[in-house]
């Protein structure tokens, strides 16, 4: 009974470990994320994280879009 058991657990498992890592490749949909700041876009800090936006979408592949 317990070798069933250890069987079972071990195929659940790997049916889980599938679809967690099939999850990624089937969603290729793009993401949006907000970023509010009150800083202006031609400050210093405003900069930055224009500059970090810019690498969000370059890291992403575009799949990542912040606003």
């Amino acid at each position: 009974m317990k070798d069933r058991t250890v069987t079972t657990f071990k195929a659940a498992l790997l049916a889980t470990a599938a679809v967690a890592l099939a999850a990624p490749a089937m969603a290729q949909d793009t993401t949006a994320l907000r970023i509010q700041t009150h800083f202006s876009a031609e400050s210093v800090p405003g900069q930055i994280v224009g500059q970090f936006i810019d690498d969000v979408t370059v890291m992403s592949g575009g799949l990542v879009f912040v606003r």
